[in-house]
């Protein structure tokens, strides 16, 4: 059983690569284990689109049903300029309870000024439940 020594706080690590701050796959695999619900934070890189990004992190997560709030904050630095802080969250193995919650707060944080929040919550026919 792989077992993340650290606490991995940027998201999934790219295939082949072992990082003390982020998951592998496996290590996901065993914290979602028995259907256990594990939340997930990724910062998007600029090598790629956001939804190609989100398309292969959904991909990556299939077997697990995932679920991301995908959120945008405008901060503003010292002169009174506006930057954007991104970050995902993505759930896997959530239940109902869990989706409705997220839905929630992405609609509470869409409320705020300068605050952006969008659930993706892919659809996988062919991994349907039998």
């Amino acid at each position: 059983m792989a077992v993340a020594t650290d606490d991995p706080d940027n998201g999934v690590s790219r295939e082949g690569v072992i990082n003390r701050k982020s998951a592998t796959l496996n290590e996901i695999s065993d914290l979602a284990r028995g259907g256990r619900a594990v939340m997930l934070i990724r910062f998007p890189s600029r090598d790629s689109t956001h939804l190609e990004q989100l398309q292969k992190h959904h991909l990556a997560l299939a077997d697990y049903k995932p679920i991301t709030v995908r959120t945008c904050v405008s901060l503003r630095n010292i002169v009174g300029r506006k930057f954007p802080r991104i970050r995902w969250f993505t759930l896997i193995n959530p239940s109902i309870e869990m989706r409705k919650s997220i839905c929630k707060f992405a609609t509470q944080l869409s409320s705020i000024a300068d605050a952006n929040a969008i659930v993706d919550a892919p659809c996988f026919n062919h991994l349907a439940d039998a």
